[in-house]
């Protein structure tokens, strides 16, 4: 009889092996009894994976990168653990965690779990696209693997980045020709500093950024990723401004474009930047596919958890379903 468990609890990852409860990505403190031992390990810095970076009720790991960007946001992170990738945490009953690069944003994590029982790969966000900020996912093969499924369906797959990069330094220039600013709409960490590095590399164009991308942007800088930018609150009309999403350009001068993946299915009237720091639906395939787990588990993709599940067991007969939920 198996006693590992593998389940969704409250949008995060529990792995349970005996006494002992792993949670990746956790937004909320487990209500399960006093007997598990616990430790949580955050795979990036976006709000919606690193909530439980906050939680001072159990151990708490993180890279070095991931606990900068969080401390920029305002977060707090006393008492976490710093990691690098490579490092390896021993736990309880012969159970140890691997830290791997994810390939998704500035120290983004995959976790590599070794339990007696089996050999466990949580990819949390990933991407399998080498960019200009970061290498991309390590392939480590694996029994069980539990993939994020953000573009988990066969209408998400992405133009090769360098096609996307030419369209939108033709955009760019096109807009500053016609006498326009270019407003680039997209994540505040992430896409921002992708697509930052990408025109001060390709163009001699001037990029302005938003005082909320900033913060992330010195974090960049500090690991090694130097930035070209000046920051703004919108007054721009020599260059190109990126801004997170929910910023209006406010410049009736200026036309807006939306860099995300989901650009494939609507921009309204923005210019769609089919772009984004996940892997898209034919990489994610290809990786399980390189990864070669006897199980897969999809998880953090709402509806597609279920398109991906199904496209894996008919594309490449591995056994596959959405994680399960935890019932209380």
């Amino acid at each position: 009889m198996s006693i590992l468990k593998i389940v969704d609890y409250r949008g995060g990852v529990l792995v349970m092996y005996r006494c002992l409860g792993i949670l990746l990505d956790p937004s909320v403190y487990p209500s399960l009894g006093n007997r598990i031992e616990y430790y949580a390990f955050i795979s990036h810095a976006h709000t919606d994976h690193s909530r439980g970076l906050s939680i001072s009720s159990f151990r708490r790991y993180a890279t070095y990168e991931t606990i900068a960007l969080c401390r920029a946001r305002g977060q707090s992170v006393g008492g976490v653990y710093s990691l690098r990738y490579g490092d390896t945490v021993s736990l309880p009953y012969g159970v140890c965690v691997e830290v791997l690069n994810a390939g998704h944003i500035l120290g983004s994590a995959m976790f590599r779990i070794e339990t007696p029982e089996a050999t466990i790969l949580y990819t949390g966000d990933f991407n399998t696209v080498r960019s200009f900020t970061v290498e991309s996912a390590d392939k480590v093969e694996c029994d069980i693997a539990i993939v994020e499924s953000t573009y988990g369906s066969p209408s998400f797959i992405l133009p090769p980045r360098g096609r996307v990069y030419m369209d939108l330094i033709s955009w760019i220039v096109r807009c500053l020709h016609d006498g326009y600013t270019p407003v680039i709409q997209t994540d505040a960490l992430g896409n921002s500093q992708e697509l930052n590095i990408a025109i001060n590399k390709l163009t001699n164009i001037r990029v302005y950024i938003h005082p909320r991308i900033a913060r992330y942007n010195r974090v960049y800088g500090e690991y090694g990723c130097q930035l070209e930018y000046s920051v703004s609150r919108g007054e721009v009309s020599d260059g190109v401004y990126i801004v997170p999403k929910d910023v209006s350009p406010g410049n009736p001068r200026s036309r807006v474009g939306f860099a995300s993946g989901w650009a494939l299915r609507f921009s309204d009237d923005r210019y769609p930047i089919p772009f984004s720091d996940h892997a898209d639906f034919k990489s994610i395939v290809e990786y399980v596919e390189e990864i070669k787990p006897r199980r897969v588990y999809t998880f953090h993709g709402g509806i597609y958890d279920r398109v991906l599940a199904k496209e894996l067991r008919d594309r490449i007969s591995v056994e596959a379903s959405p994680l399960p939920d935890y019932i209380e």
